[in-house]
């Protein structure tokens, strides 16, 4: 079984991360995928309409190392729970919920685990819900993990 694991680094992507090793762990032949995605904020300008390409590009670098800090920390997790499962780790730039639903598809994942924020119905509506966009959009079948 093919496990594709997003976590943002979270109490609610630990959780997710958890959940997916105690799957993974009881299944044979299980192999585990990590992501983790960041999307640049805005436009960056330091004068009207003129962006700031180094600017730009140590706040990509800052999200990156943030990113891969999330990885190493989710991917010790999973080496931890599950000995002997495979483990490989994604990071992706861009919306959370497409980069997950693009690797669950490129990847042909079994099942995707995502933690759950809970903000309920008036958070969703004013948020957006990565869990959502993802259970309604998945190539697989996707569980939704409560902290």
């Amino acid at each position: 079984m093919k496990i594709l694991i997003a976590t943002d680094g979270s109490k609610y992507g630990t959780a997710a991360l958890e959940r997916a090793c105690d799957i993974a762990a009881h299944m044979p032949g299980s192999e585990v995928k990590i992501l983790t995605a960041y999307e640049l904020p805005g436009p960056i300008a330091t004068e009207p309409y003129i962006s700031a390409p180094i600017y730009t590009q140590e706040i990509v670098d800052s999200l990156s190392t943030a990113a891969e800090s999330v990885l190493a920390g989710a991917r010790r997790t999973v080496v931890r729970n599950c000995p002997g499962v495979p483990v490989n780790t994604c990071e992706a730039r861009g919306k959370a919920a497409s980069a997950i639903i693009d690797e669950a598809a490129e990847w042909n994942a079994d099942l995707i685990v995502v933690g759950s924020h809970g903000h309920g119905f008036w958070g969703r509506a004013f948020l957006g819900s990565v869990s959502d966009e993802v259970v309604h959009h998945a190539p697989c079948s996707v569980m939704v993990v409560r902290s």
